[in-house]
C-alpha cells in the first residue's frame, strides 16, 4: 500500500508541477484597434501669413498633415526585416540633388509667375542668407531656411560654383543688392527684417 501511495504521491507531485510552470508563462499582450473605430494619428500643422491690403484684410494659409495609421493586426507589430549587404569592394554613391532641384523649381516660378530672373534672385537670397544669423534660435522656420538657403550645409560633392560664391559674398562684406543688381526683390525680406539697436 505505501508503494502506491509513494507512486501516487510523485504522480500528484509532477503534474502538479507541469501546471505551475504552465500557468507562470504567458505570452506578451499588445493593444490591437479593430478596424471599425478610427484607426490613426494625425498630426496637423498650420502657418497664416496676413496679406495687406487696401479695402479688405485677407490671409493666405499653408497647412502640414501626416498621418499615422494604427495597427489593426498582430503582423503589422513586427517590421518587415530587410537584409542588405553591401561587400567591401562597392562603392557607394551619393545623389544629393534635392537642394539644386529646389533651387530649380524657385527659379522657375519667379521667371514665370513675377517675371524676374529666378536665378539672380536665388543667389541674392543665398547671399542675403549668409549674412543672417540664424542659428538653433531662430527656431524651427530659421533653420530650415539656413539649410535651405547655404549651399556649404549640402553632403553633396557637386556643389555647384556660381551658389557657392554667393555665399562667399554673403559671407564678406559686400553689398549683395549691389552683387545681384537684377533681380529687383530680396526673397529673404519676405519673412526677414535686420534693425539696428
Amino acid at each position: 500500500m505505501f508503494k502506491y501511495f509513494s507512486i501516487y504521491f510523485c504522480f500528484i507531485t509532477f503534474i502538479s508541477h507541469i501546471n505551475n510552470s504552465i500557468s507562470n508563462h504567458r505570452e506578451k499582450r499588445f493593444l490591437i484597434f479593430p478596424r471599425g473605430n478610427p484607426t490613426r494619428h494625425q498630426f496637423v500643422a498650420g502657418i497664416g501669413i496676413p496679406v495687406d491690403l487696401e479695402p479688405e484684410s485677407m490671409v493666405i494659409g499653408y497647412v502640414f498633415k501626416a498621418q499615422y495609421f494604427l495597427p489593426y493586426n498582430v503582423s503589422q507589430l513586427s517590421p518587415t526585416r530587410l537584409t542588405r549587404s553591401i561587400s567591401d569592394n562597392d562603392a557607394i554613391e551619393v545623389n544629393d540633388d534635392a537642394r539644386w532641384t529646389i533651387y530649380h523649381a524657385i527659379d522657375i516660378v519667379l521667371r514665370q509667375k513675377m517675371k524676374i530672373d529666378g536665378t539672380q534672385c536665388i543667389l541674392r537670397a543665398i547671399c542675403e542668407m549668409t549674412k543672417l544669423p540664424l542659428t538653433h534660435e531662430s527656431g524651427l522656420l530659421g533653420e530650415l531656411l539656413h539649410i535651405l538657403f547655404v549651399p556649404s550645409t549640402t553632403a553633396s560633392s557637386l556643389v555647384r560654383n556660381e551658389y557657392t560664391f554667393a555665399e562667399t559674398i554673403g559671407k564678406s562684406a559686400e553689398n549683395c543688392e549691389n552683387v545681384f543688381h537684377k533681380c529687383s526683390f530680396s526673397l529673404s525680406s519676405m519673412f526677414s527684417a535686420l534693425q539696428n539697436f
